[in-house]
């Protein structure tokens, strides 16, 4: 017993560090998408026909992503240096990126580790020192998300792109075989997918803990009852992300719970709409077909000697504006969809509170 619980909170310790050093990574991404970004799209689109691999990396190289603390813009130093060995030793490296260091296999770890600290029959390798582990762990898998959200969006700005310099960099290139814009709607179905599955193992950690809601509650003591408590919670991540039907939270921790969840999904609503913006804005610009041309008009009058000045069009939409016009248009429909919901979930919360008892079961 004392064993498993020394192993727990080891491997708790260890995910910690390696989340914070995975946040530490994307914020110096951030910056360099700020500050290189635009010479590295330049290089990227001038490249045509000659793109590969090596050459992404000669890229990198030239616009100082070395600089994105610990292994570069998307670790592409460990890439490079899995290629220089032999064949084992590289597939080694990049398998333990993968598993180490990758956003969805860090997110998929903690998971894991909220579910290992809360569920029941390992109450006894889960003891003292493994819950605030796992807290800070919770906490580390929302500013994950937010941070990829925010890298995403920064990246929209300045590069008109998130998917470019680290998904699937090809495809930005001139010889397209694919859309990009199939990367920029993977990239975001994925971060979806991660802000359901967090939220459904944060739903599950809290109320395990003592987190108190009117209309969840875990009481499975088995494995397959532990099953049945996370559907419920998975359900309930759902409807709070898509429809603002959270379960109900009364302590301070459960809101923080339910907070978390709302947060992810705003920050995944501008997104959506700022992909959305992506696609129409472009094509919504495009120049029209050549016309023939008129002839040549009458000679006019001279002009008046003081000429009222005439102001010249702005300028095309930039990829700023667009995501502005995305993150404005999420923030309104979240907000609308939320007032208007909230009016519903009131009578069921009095009739709730009408029933004895206090709490209703969370299956689903």
């Amino acid at each position: 017993m004392a064993a498993g619980h020394a192993v727990l909170l080891f491997a708790g310790v260890a995910l910690v560090i390696l989340q914070c050093g995975k946040l530490v990574s994307t914020g110096y991404a951030i910056r360099w998408i700020t500050t290189r970004g635009q010479d590295f799209k330049v290089l990227l689109e001038a490249s045509g026909e000659d793109f590969s691999e090596q050459l992404h990396w000669e890229l990198l190289e030239r616009t100082d992503a070395r600089s994105v603390r610990p292994f570069g813009v998307m670790e592409y130093r460990l890439f490079r240096l899995s290629s220089r060995l032999n064949a084992w030793m590289g597939r080694l490296i990049r398998l333990a990126r993968a598993l180490l260091f990758d956003f969805m296999s860090l997110g998929l770890a903690s998971m894991v580790f909220l579910y290992l600290a809360s569920a029941p029959m390992l109450s006894g390798y889960a003891g003292r020192g493994v819950r605030p582990v796992a807290v800070v762990s919770a906490v580390l898998l929302v500013a994950q998300l937010v941070a990829l959200y925010a890298e995403a969006c920064v990246s929209y700005v300045r590069l008109g792109s998130y998917g470019m310099a680290w998904h699937d960099v090809k495809n930005y290139s001139k010889l397209r075989k694919v859309s990009p814009y199939v990367t920029e709607i993977k990239t975001l179905a994925g971060a979806g997918l991660y802000s359901l599955g967090s939220g459904a193992f944060i739903l599950y950690f809290t109320a395990a803990h003592g987190g108190r809601f009117t209309g969840l509650r875990v009481s499975g003591t088995t494995f397959a009852g532990s099953l049945r408590d996370l559907l419920s919670c998975s359900y309930y991540s759902f409807t709070t992300v898509f429809t603002a039907d959270s379960p109900g939270p009364v302590s301070a921790g459960a809101r923080l719970a339910v907070v978390s969840i709302v947060t992810q999904a705003v920050c995944a609503l501008v997104l959506a709409f700022s992909t959305f913006a992506l696609y129409v804005v472009p094509h919504a610009q495009a120049p029209a077909a050549p016309q023939p041309p008129e002839p040549d008009p009458p000679p006019q009058p001279e002009p008046d000697p003081d000429p009222v000045p005439v102001p010249d069009a702005g300028p095309a939409m930039r990829p700023g504006s667009v995501f502005l016009i995305g993150a404005v248009a999420g923030a309104v429909t979240a907000a609308v969809i939320r007032s208007a919901l909230a009016g519903r979930s009131r009578p069921k919360a009095r009739r709730l509170s009408g029933r004895s008892g206090g709490y209703r079961s969370g299956t689903s």
